[in-house]
Formats: structure tokens, sequence, C-alpha cells
């Protein structure tokens, strides 16, 4: 083949040396080696950068939300590896909100003039991003009325 793939090498595979015989009903050719870098996969980092984190909502209230992601390894990441959820607390549960939405890097939700009169409430906003290998990184933000 073209190419060699290792399907999971680990860090102390780091060094080992490589080479390849091709060989023809011509003869055979062996390759300059090759050294083997093992680069690992480190989490991207999620950051809210709207709503403040001083907001206060009140019903008929508009919720900005925005954020950004940087990834060790791929630099910064496009909308395409963001999914934002809304939930709202109540006391000691939640309920959904805004359901998990991909490939967005900013949003915004109106919050109802009418429903639950508890003081113990907020939304909480859930950004997830994920990198090019998989990794994620998860980070949230309460609003509280």
């Amino acid at each position: 083949a073209a190419t060699y793939r290792l399907t999971s090498p680990q860090s102390a595979d780091a060094g080992s040396r490589f080479r390849v015989r091709a060989t023809t009903g011509a003869g055979s050719v062996l390759s300059r080696e090759a050294v083997l870098s093992v680069t690992p996969n480190l989490a991207p980092t999620a950051t809210i950068t709207a709503p403040d984190a001083s907001l206060r909502y009140a019903g008929a209230m508009t919720i900005a939300f925005a954020g950004t992601a940087v990834d060790p390894e791929d630099g910064p990441l496009a909308p395409a590896a963001f999914t934002w959820r809304v939930d709202f607390h109540h006391d000691t549960h939640a309920h959904p909100f805004v359901p998990a939405t991909a490939g967005i890097a900013a949003g915004s939700f109106v919050v109802p003039v009418v429903g639950e009169t508890s003081a113990n409430v907020w939304y909480r906003l859930i950004l997830t991003v994920a990198d090019s290998r998989g990794r994620t990184h998860t980070t949230v933000r309460d609003v509280h009325p």
C-alpha cells in the first residue's frame, strides 16, 4: 500500500523507526528510515462569551448566546464543532428548554412571560465542542432571574 497507518499509537511508541521494502520483478528497494512522532490528542477548550455571567433575565427577554473554541492541534474551531443546549432548572430538577442544536457558534432564545413562579429557577446554557478527532469539552453558563 502507499501508506501505513497505526490505529492507536501511544506516546511510548514515539521514536519508533520504520522502513519499507518495495519489491518487483526487477528487484527491490529499501526506503529511507522514517521516525514516528506521536502527537497527543488534547481536548479543545470551549468558552461562552455571551451572555455575560452577570446577566439577569426577566419574562419576554431575548437572551443571546455565543461562544468560541480552540483546540491545541486544530486551532480555532468552526461552528460545525459546536453543540448548544439550554435547560430550565427548577429546584432539584431540570427541563429541556432549547434542544441540542449543532453547527452554530451563536443564537438566542426568548424567556416566556408565563410559567414557573418559584424563586429557585434558572436557565443553564451548555456548550459542547468537539475537535477533528472526537475529543470534547463542555462548559456551562447559568442565568438567573
